[in-house]
């Protein structure tokens, strides 16, 4: 009587099955021709410096070679990629309204109301109310 070699089934981990489902729900609503989002290519390179590439793109039915260039480049581009931020520029010449409340440790309370204040005399006072001796 011959034995047969049990089947064994790979398991799966958790957060490959995750970008598998968001993969497959891609593919099944995706037009003809549509490259895979960049979230899903972030996704896996992620998981590939967890896992084995190899098993990544396997089990997510990637190309090796793309997902490798995606990893490689992905770990250059996060250290030299610039942060953007816009701020809106102050004038002098533009004016606010604003409401100060201020309160002591005996629960004294002081509240300003100012109109048709620069930015610059509203930075001066909020200086010189935060440096005074307390």
């Amino acid at each position: 009587m011959g034995s047969k070699k049990p089947t064994v089934t790979p398991v799966v981990s958790v957060d490959i099955e995750k970008v598998r489902r968001r993969l497959q729900e891609w593919r099944c609503g995706r037009k003809h021709g549509a490259r895979i989002p960049e979230a899903l290519w972030i996704s896996a390179a992620k998981l590939a410096k967890k896992h084995r590439p190899a098993r990544v793109a396997h089990e997510l039915g990637l190309d090796y070679d793309g997902l490798k260039q995606r990893l490689n480049t992905a770990s250059s581009e996060v250290a030299t990629q610039p942060t953007f931020i816009e701020l809106a520029p102050l004038t002098p010449s533009s004016h606010c309204e604003c409401s100060i409340e201020i309160e002591d440790r005996r629960g004294a309370k002081m509240k300003l109301e100012l109109k048709g204040v620069s930015a610059v005399d509203l930075a001066a006072l909020s200086r010189a109310l935060w440096s005074a001796e307390r």
